[in-house]
């Protein structure tokens, strides 16, 4: 996924050019699946009509990849959704809150989203500490990274409850004057190696997650279960 730090309203204005500059550049590369334009116009209120010509702007420019837009503010998802290809719902809930906060999350992509367009979660991989601005680093309790097994639950569920693709938030973050370098398989070792686990059990449920057809899912209690049709059978994801 390519991304553009260059805020939207300048794409086009400050910077003609710029998208056809970057498809020229790295549009036939097999590795390139989508256009990361603007991560979090929501949370930056971004104008609509902004996002909205930003997104058709690439849609002339190439036709064959998607754009993928980060969302994370659940109130402003049925505004900014109808004019992205793919949805990819931000929660970064830990520790002040419990891993489940990605179920309502990925349900209220999934409600903003247009019939058969990609609802995708995002799972934390970092500690809010580095996300804030101006706070400095606090590695403590309030600002740590998620664990392995939190970031095992976030997954698990985002995917039983629908999500269609998983993104990670984040790998590195460089040092500022407020905050340390970061780089999660260094300074975050648990919580890498229980990414690593669990990949591997989403890559054996790979066929079945990318072809099969969508049951829904149902909760009992702590118990969340995801379900999907394929090749005349039933595969059931199981989080509780």
């Amino acid at each position: 996924i390519v991304y553009s730090p260059i805020p939207p309203e300048h794409v086009g204005g400050a910077a003609p050019g710029f998208w056809e500059h970057m498809v020229s550049k790295y549009g036939d590369l097999p590795g390139v699946i989508a256009w990361h334009m603007q991560g979090g116009p929501d949370a930056s209120l971004v104008r609509i009509e902004t996002f909205k010509h930003q997104q058709e702007q690439m849609a002339r420019i190439d036709t064959y990849h998607p754009t993928v837009t980060r969302l994370s503010v659940p109130s402003l998802l049925s505004t900014y959704a109808p004019w992205c290809d793919i949805v990819a719902v931000e929660s970064q809930p830990i520790p002040a809150m419990a891993a489940d906060v990605v179920v309502a999350d990925v349900e209220t992509a999934r409600n903003a989203a247009r019939p058969g367009q990609p609802v995708w979660a995002v799972i934390q991989s970092v500690g809010r500490a580095w996300l804030g601005r101006g706070g400095g680093l606090e590695k403590g309790a309030s600002g740590r990274p998620p664990t392995g097994a939190e970031h095992r639950a976030m997954t698990l569920l985002a995917v039983a409850h629908g999500a269609q693709g998983l993104l990670h938030h984040g790998y590195y973050f460089g040092a500022t004057k407020d905050r340390e370098e970061y780089l999660v398989s260094r300074d975050a070792t648990d919580l890498w190696e229980g990414m690593k686990a669990t990949n591997a059990v989403i890559e054996r449920l790979a066929d079945a997650l990318a072809a099969g057809t969508y049951r829904g899912a149902k909760v009992s209690g702590p118990l969340h279960v995801g379900a999907w049709e394929y090749d005349g059978r039933l595969f059931v994801l199981r989080k509780g």
